[in-house]
């Protein structure tokens, strides 16, 4: 259930009022919003860029314990934003099952929050997966979040493949035949 505040309340019974998007994601670059300027919400310095332009997927809202996902696209983004998803290596899985929301702020007329209540809070999830995709003219960066119930039995930062155990430690087979094994691999005694 949302709690509505009051200041988001009286602007919802005017006849006109103004948001914006705060996209918080994990990663240097990824505070951002679709405000033609700054928005300073719980300490965080939400960013904004004409070269970026922000897609979201539909919230979709049910009491019932759901595995639901959001996906969040940016069209434009600077490389320097979207790279330290992108590289290989470390930096490459570093965000995958951190934590990511999705905010929709009411402004005033000068474009500034209402109060410091004026944020409402529309999908808290985990980063999931991410896209690049890129041609001469266009290119978009998305990333997924999906309801903590979706990775419930994944092990933060266990890498469960052997191409990603691989990126690592080279030699290492562990998971040639992981695929037969039935039992829990236990070290020691």
């Amino acid at each position: 259930m949302i709690t509505i505040p009051n200041s988001v309340s009286t602007a919802l019974e005017a006849s006109t009022y103004r948001t914006s998007l705060l996209v918080h994601l994990p990663g240097v670059g990824f505070k951002i919003t679709d405000n033609h300027k700054p928005i300073t919400y719980a300490g965080t310095t939400y960013t904004t860029s004409d070269e970026i332009v922000l897609k979201t997927s539909n919230v979709s809202r049910t009491s019932d314990i759901a595995a639901n996902s959001y996906t969040i696209t940016f069209a434009g983004a600077d490389k320097s934003a979207y790279q330290e998803y992108t590289n290989s290596g470390a930096d490459y899985v570093r965000h995958v099952g951190k934590t990511g929301t999705l905010y929709l702020a009411f402004l005033d007329d000068n474009y500034e929050l209402l109060d410091s209540t004026s944020v409402l809070e529309l999908y808290t999830g985990v980063v999931d997966t991410w896209e690049l995709s890129e041609s001469n003219s266009t290119s978009e960066f998305s990333v997924k979040l999906a309801s903590h119930w979706a990775t419930f039995e994944v092990t933060n930062g266990r890498f469960t493949n052997s191409s990603s155990q691989q990126e690592y430690y080279p030699d290492d087979e562990i998971f040639k035949y992981s695929h037969q094994e039935k039992l829990p691999i236990k070290w020691g005694s």
